[in-house]
């Protein structure tokens, strides 16, 4: 299974981060307005930074099952 989470509106100046947690510490698995992540089993936490953008930010969240 993979998941990619992609910026259709609010700009260009949004930062999507994600990271997995693993052993205990978070990694960053993928940044930037359109990410990628394998969508594996586990716990992530997802943080949008704004670099000036004023208004609301829409987001696409996409899975897709390989195999």
């Amino acid at each position: 299974m993979s998941a990619s989470i992609t910026n259709i509106r609010g700009g260009r100046d949004l930062r999507l981060q994600i990271e997995k947690e693993v052993n205990g510490s978070w990694q960053v698995v993928s940044s930037g307005s359109s990410v990628s992540y394998p969508g594996e089993p586990g716990r992530y936490r997802f943080t949008v930074t704004n670099y000036g953008t004023m208004g609301l930010a829409q987001w696409s969240l996409k899975y897709s099952k390989m195999g």
